[in-house]
């Protein structure tokens, strides 16, 4: 009965893609074939592993080290080592590359002399173009008491005034002589963050209406870095391609606190607003803090107060 059933039922090779039939008493589970087919698989594993080891030699004590490519490195690359130590004291080494500036220092970069020069461009090109893609640098005097990183501030604010166009920054770098800020416009529908709920208990999340955006497609790069003749550079990269609504402050100015800390104990709020903007008439009742003055209430000190921030 057993031999009627093996010849009724035949083995097969046991993998799933062979279906060949097995000989009567075979002692593998799969046929020759696969068997073959096994063995030149394990031929070809064995030569990549052996091909391996031949690009590793022992060091003294059995210790395996990989030979490095010629082509691999370069002069100027860091050695590991070095690497390692820097890593290990806390430093980033990408904040310590110093070629990577976004193109700052290109051919097409136009130097000016002055930089009262250097922002007149920058004025002028906002002016007469829509699509602008502006590079230029200038230099100064060195001023221990101003950082780097503080005349790259000073710079984007001065750009702002240029250009009536405000920008955000996204990140700061520290280079090995300087430093380096990358902004964006703040009204570029591009570079607009995700709204976030308030976790606090108990607040009511509520949609406000933002300001409105454009898809100016803006970048703005600024670098400031000592030069081998101890001159402070700064160079701008800038790019902005479309024209739309300035961006304007709606802050108090500081000389218009300045006039409500002279008057606040003999001008009404009425007169203390007809005084401020006879003086500066950019200043609207949409203006920060002039709201409060404005306003008819008996609690004029206190409001006064919070207006000039005592």
């Amino acid at each position: 009965m057993e031999g009627t059933d093996s010849e009724q039922n035949p083995q097969t090779c046991s993998k799933t893609w062979c279906h060949r039939e097995l000989p009567t008493n075979y002692r593998w589970k799969t046929c020759d074939h696969c068997r073959e087919c096994d063995r030149k698989t394990k031929r070809a594993q064995r030569a990549s592993e052996k091909a391996k080891k031949e690009t590793v030699t022992l060091k003294q004590g059995g210790k395996r080290k990989r030979v490095p490519d010629s082509s691999d490195t370069s002069e100027d690359e860091q050695p590991t080592r070095h690497r390692k130590e820097n890593a290990a004291s806390g430093m980033d080494m990408d904040f310590l590359d110093d070629e990577d500036d976004g193109g700052l220092e290109s051919d097409e970069e136009e130097a000016f002399n002055r930089a009262e020069e250097f922002f007149d461009s920058i004025r002028q090109d906002f002016q007469s173009h829509e699509d602008i893609s502006f590079k230029g640098s200038f230099t100064i005097a060195h001023d221990p008491l101003v950082s780097f990183r503080k005349r790259v501030q000073m710079t984007a604010d001065e750009i702002w005034k240029m250009t009536g166009y405000r920008f955000t920054v996204k990140d700061h770098k520290t280079l090995k002589s300087g430093h380096k800020t990358r902004l964006w416009c703040s009204q570029d529908e591009g570079r607009k963050k995700k709204s976030k709920k308030s976790q606090n208990v108990g607040v009511k999340n509520r949609d406000t209406l933002g300001m409105k955006r454009y898809p100016c497609r803006s970048r703005l790069i600024i670098s400031c870095r000592e030069t081998k003749d101890g001159l402070t550079k700064v160079a701008v990269h800038l790019d902005h391609h479309a024209k739309h609504v300035h961006y304007v402050d709606v802050s108090m100015p500081a000389g218009a606190l300045n006039i409500v800390r002279e008057n606040v104990e003999w001008l009404t709020p009425v007169m203390m607003v007809a005084k401020v903007q006879a003086a500066f008439p950019d200043v609207t009742a949409g203006t920060s803090g002039l709201t409060l003055l404005s306003g008819r209430r008996p609690q004029r000190p206190i409001l006064l107060m919070v207006a000039i921030g005592l």
